[in-house]
């Protein structure tokens, strides 16, 4: 047993244990509630919980709410209907075979049932037949996230993700209709929270492996896409960006070196800017965008034959084009979150830039810049404040 020089902690580490004996167990919100900041330290706290586990009181440290029930005589009655939310809680469901096999006798007569499963209820558990959760897929619950909170190795996302948690594990996808990269644009996984169990449905191809997400193998109308080739789009997916032509999603650049001007240095400078005015727009939208570069307005594929020439090679011609990037965006613009690559029709290349929506608004030479239809245009003023307050809510 412990004592402390202090009667007042004595009483409060006295009141818990009795509360366990009573109980069966002991809650985290329980000691939180009844100990002294004292005694919560990290080299008290370890002693208090061994002490309750010699005297064979349950300690569950849990952060989720706690649900209060309606507590029996006998511990092991408690205990179960405890085990039975802790279950629920984490699965956001529980099955009617759970509950069968978690509950004593006693507890499955309807009236000790009922309130048990009332309770649930409130607490926006659901209660689902064992034939339902192997053959359907249920939406439990859709939360959204700012990407960088998630950022496993390797994977780098700035916009916001949705957790979604179903009966067959938890995953990551992409906000509805948003594409970050060239993953699956997320599903409205929302529409189904608390209806109708899912037959057919999307997974993302963002979803990575965490210590807290099942990873499943769960079956889909959906084909299989290998991983290793989804970052790329190929040259019939640019065909058939190229025939919808340019939208608030999709432009054509023929060049990253040569714009419109009187001069060659005029037309050098215009082209650097018209690639960086582009990316920009793109990167302040939601949507995010794709940028061709080698497509000409007309939606021909004239190929980069000529910049590479003017850079010596394509090697150069590449380090230069990054390296305007990062001059004019700094660090805020990383590679990370531009997908860029060559795609090849026949001997002409496309340079194609996948641009991601930031999470932060971006400026070109203190411009703001934003994709409206099929053009990028500039906002200020009053219209640049409420655009960025409504695009941008973390920033608020």
């Amino acid at each position: 047993m412990m004592y402390f020089k202090k009667t007042l902690h004595n009483e409060a580490f006295n009141n818990l244990i009795e509360l366990g004996n009573k109980n069966g167990f002991i809650t985290s919100h329980d000691i939180k509630t009844l100990l002294p900041s004292f005694l919560l330290s990290s080299d008290q706290l370890p002693k208090v919980i061994k002490i309750l586990e010699d005297k064979h009181i349950k300690f569950i440290n849990s952060p989720k709410k706690e649900i209060k029930f309606q507590k029996y005589k006998k511990k092991s009655h408690n205990l179960a209907i405890l085990e039975l939310i802790e279950i629920a809680q984490n699965d956001g469901f529980i099955t009617s075979s759970q509950i069968d096999k978690i509950l004593p006798k006693f507890l499955l007569d309807p009236l000790h049932l009922n309130p048990i499963l009332e309770i649930l209820k409130k607490n926006h558990v659901r209660v689902i037949s064992e034939s339902s959760v192997k053959n359907d897929l249920y939406v439990i619950d859709v939360k959204r996230v700012p990407g960088p909170s998630l950022n496993p190795q390797g994977v780098y996302w700035k916009g916001d993700m949705q957790i979604v948690t179903t009966n067959q594990g938890k995953y990551i996808d992409t906000p509805p209709n948003v594409q970050y990269r060239n993953e699956t644009p997320g599903y409205d996984w929302s529409s189904h929270v608390g209806g109708e169990p899912l037959i057919d449905f999307i997974t993302s191809n963002s979803t990575a492996d965490y210590p807290w997400i099942k990873k499943k193998n769960i079956n889909s109308k959906q084909s299989k896409i290998n991983n290793s080739k989804i970052l790329e789009k190929n040259i019939d997916d640019i065909r058939v960006l190229i025939s919808k032509d340019e939208s608030s999603t999709c432009e054509f650049k023929e060049s990253a070196v040569w714009g419109p001007g009187s001069s060659d240095k005029a037309r050098i400078d215009m082209g650097k800017f018209q690639i960086l005015k582009a990316i920009a727009g793109f990167s302040n939208s939601k949507k995010g965008g794709v940028l061709l570069i080698g497509v000409s307005d007309d939606k021909k594929i004239i190929g980069l034959e000529k910049d590479f020439h003017h850079r010596q090679n394509k090697d150069k011609w590449m380090q230069i084009l990054i390296g305007n990037l990062k001059k004019a965006f700094g660090e805020d613009f990383s590679p990370s979150w531009l997908n860029q690559y060559f795609v090849s029709d026949e001997d002409r290349d496309i340079y194609v830039i996948e641009i991601s929506p930031n999470s932060e608004p971006i400026f070109l030479d203190d411009a703001f810049y934003v994709r409206d239809g099929n053009t990028t245009k500039p906002l200020t003023g009053k219209a640049q404040y409420s655009f960025i307050f409504n695009r941008f809510p973390n920033l608020n």
